[in-house]
């Protein structure tokens, strides 16, 4: 199992970053005034006690806070029943970055925050990064990929595709260099002319 609960969260990471931008659905446990900013289909500026509304996850996990206890978050729908169902079922052709593009991220700073779902969302994260794992390792050794293929990657897998490619070339250049022949060094050919030189002045 991927240690999830080890992954620590980079104060300058633009994909965690990014990630926390991506939006929850949370009710307000009471009448909130001033806050319509958040649902253009408040009136008068107030979101009323019940109300559900999509907040961007850095919002929502200071809401959500026991000191202000406005909002309670909820798992969004990427992440339960029939996406959960698909992922279940064969993850390696769910298109994820459609999904969410901070699937993994998202998910994990999700799991933080939210005690209820956390074993069973981290256990969602692990089983669908496995099952997908062998096919992205196909997709690095096959250099001719489609894009349409790739396309379908959160953007954890992309930056792996990536990498993994960047690998398997400096592998594959490695690998043909050593079958060529091995030049000697100008030194030793230096160092070998002398001393037939000096084999023939004596």
């Amino acid at each position: 199992m991927l240690p999830w609960r080890n992954c620590k969260k980079h104060y300058f990471s633009i994909e965690e970053i990014l990630a926390s931008q991506e939006k929850v659905p949370c009710t307000f446990r009471r009448t909130a005034n001033q806050l319509g900013i958040l649902d253009p289909s408040a009136e008068d500026g107030i979101i009323q006690k019940g109300a559900v509304v999509d907040i961007p996850l850095w919002l929502a996990k200071t809401l959500a806070r026991p000191n202000h206890g406005l909002v309670k978050m909820q798992l969004p729908k990427i992440y339960k029943d029939v996406y959960r169902d698909s992922l279940v079922a064969d993850a390696s052709v769910v298109d994820l970055y459609k999904m969410s593009k901070f699937f993994y991220s998202f998910g994990k700073q999700l799991s933080d925050y939210d005690e209820a779902n956390s074993k069973e969302l981290r256990n969602l994260l692990t089983e669908t990064f496995k099952n997908r794992f062998r096919q992205l390792m196909a997709w690095v050794q096959n250099m001719g990929v489609e894009e349409v293929i790739t396309e379908k990657l959160d953007t954890l897998e992309r930056k792996l595709l990536i990498d993994g490619r960047n690998a398997q070339n400096r592998l594959n250049n490695w690998l043909s260099n050593r079958v060529e022949t091995i030049q000697a060094a100008d030194m030793v050919m230096n160092h070998s002319k002398k001393r037939k030189f000096s084999d023939l002045e004596v």
